[in-house]
């Protein structure tokens, strides 16, 4: 039977609205993706862009402000392997020290199109480091400088610092490339250079 590239692999995402473009391109990559939202709900449930933003993932709701509720997405982490959350909702450090293996994204809410993709490409280092050294990273993805939503081939160069793997990493891409078909992502990130091949195997172009 074929595996994609992320089998096995699973995401605790508790990435709110158009931030949790990050966690589909992982599930369409193959990961067990559970989208988590509190008890108000996802700000665009309801909405067409929740279900193309949330497509191939799970779901549950949690309330982690309260005592019970961390305790709970805690377990979650100790059988996970990444988790992203925008900054501030979620004790990251506290769920690494916990689980040493974990991968932790911190993404902002407002997220755009550069920075949910230079997070997903982050993931793909941090997996491929994750397998040499056994260990886990913290992944920081910098606010957006702008609302641009819509994904493209042809946008303008970025520079994002997406990984702190022995000190801190950041990629810069002219463009970043991103297409879907039913059954895979392809996502190409010029700046991962020689790494592209062994993180991304074969779904890239």
């Amino acid at each position: 039977m074929f595996k994609q590239v992320l089998y096995a692999i699973r995401v605790l995402d508790l990435a709110p609205g158009w931030s949790a473009y990050t966690g589909r391109l992982l599930g369409d990559l193959g990961a067990e993706v559970i989208k988590i939202e509190p008890p108000t709900g996802d700000p665009l449930r309801g909405t067409a862009d929740f279900e193309r933003l949330n497509a191939n993932k799970y779901g549950c709701t949690l309330d982690i402000s309260t005592a019970d509720g961390f305790a709970k997405l805690q377990r979650l982490a100790e059988i996970a392997d990444i988790v992203i959350a925008p900054p501030g909702m979620v004790d990251l450090d506290a769920l690494m020290a916990a689980k040493g293996s974990l991968i932790a994204v911190s993404l902002p809410a407002d997220a755009g199109a550069e920075q949910t993709i230079a997070a997903a490409a982050g993931v793909g280092v941090a997996l491929w480091d994750r397998r040499r050294t056994g260990e886990g990273s913290r992944i920081e993805v910098a606010a957006p400088k702008g609302k641009q939503r819509r994904l493209s081939s042809g946008v303008a160069a970025v520079r994002e610092p997406v990984s702190t793997l022995g000190g801190g990493v950041e990629l810069e891409s002219s463009p970043w490339h991103l297409s879907e078909s039913p059954t895979h992502v392809r996502l190409q990130a010029p700046a991962l250079g020689e790494h592209n091949e062994y993180v991304f195997g074969v779904l890239l172009s």
